[in-house]
């Protein structure tokens, strides 16, 4: 067997195969075949997009308190768990961030300048006397809910991707005029109903007069 190896290795075959394995290493690289890709620590990844251990944890306490907020009463983690609310809150997300992937790859992205505008508007961020945007105490409150202007700023851009998308596709969704027609006829369509009343007696006597014969009469 060994023999047989020696022969192959000093064959022409056994020389393509040297430079198809060089060129390999050329193209694609000899760093990744030795070193490996590092894990990533994501739960979440769509594309180019990650969602952390610490955004999802965010994510589910939102969530949980707003559950929590609906229902009056504190539920743990344990609870929310058992009745499969992390898995309602990674299928909300993964779906998110899919969608917002695929906008970023239509190119459909606000610019900074519509994200500034949009967060200026927040009364959330306003100074109290002077009611107007506050820079310092918008940085405030997002460190308070831990998160970074740059962090926050991404989501609201992510947001009005989402939004004027929808919205875009909504106006183009256009009802024919043949179904809006239809629409107003039903609409407006007016019925007569007429009645009047039969005694018992009266149909009693019909039947009666017409007892000799085998037809039967309306009195209606």
């Amino acid at each position: 067997m060994l023999a047989h190896f020696r022969n192959f290795a000093k064959s022409p075959a056994a020389a393509a195969l040297l430079v198809l394995l060089i060129a390999s290493f050329a193209v694609f690289g000899i760093r990744d075949v030795f070193r490996g890709k590092a894990a990533s620590t994501a739960v979440i990844t769509a594309g180019s997009r990650e969602v952390s251990q610490a955004d999802f944890k965010r994510e589910f306490d939102g969530y949980r308190a707003r559950i929590e907020q609906q229902q009056q009463q504190p539920i743990s983690t344990e609870v929310a768990v058992a009745n499969g609310l992390d898995k309602q809150v990674m299928n909300g997300v993964a779906g998110r961030e899919a969608f917002t992937e695929f906008l970023a790859k239509a190119g459909i992205r606000p610019s900074d300048k519509l994200v500034a505008a949009e967060i200026q508007k927040n009364p959330s961020f306003f100074d109290q006397l002077t009611g107007k945007f506050d820079k310092v105490g918008y940085e405030k409150k997002l460190a308070d809910n831990g998160l970074t202007p740059t962090v926050f700023e991404s989501m609201i851009r992510d947001q009005m991707a989402q939004q004027q998308t929808i919205a875009g596709l909504a106006s183009g969704l256009r009802t024919p005029r043949a179904y809006t027609a239809l629409a107003a006829i039903f609409g407006l369509e007016n019925r007569d109903v007429g009645y009047f009343a039969v005694e018992p007696s009266s149909v009693l006597g019909c039947r009666a007069r017409n007892s000799d014969t085998n037809s039967m009469c309306c009195c209606l």
